[in-house]
């Protein structure tokens, strides 16, 4: 079945709600992982296009991702 307009309307609001909060949290990160985390989780882009991009190591910035995501689930759940 196929969501009435309401609801999907409603999904809609709720996901750019999350996506404005997801943002809001990248922003508390400290440097570097607020710089990594706004690339990766707000602007989708990837380890690769990000180490590129500021010239660092891939592994580093695959390190940075994984670090910012876990500090990231931190922070969501403090705040629920």
């Amino acid at each position: 079945s196929t969501p009435k307009p309401s609801s999907a309307a409603s999904d809609v609001y709720k996901r750019q709600d999350f996506k404005d909060r997801i943002r809001h949290l990248c922003s508390a990160l400290k440097s570097p992982y607020r710089e990594v985390a706004l690339e990766h989780f707000c602007e989708e882009k990837n380890a690769a296009e990000i180490a590129k991009a500021q010239n660092k190591n891939i592994k580093t910035v695959q390190t940075q991702i994984y670090r910012s995501r876990s500090m990231l689930k931190a922070l969501l759940e403090r705040s629920d």
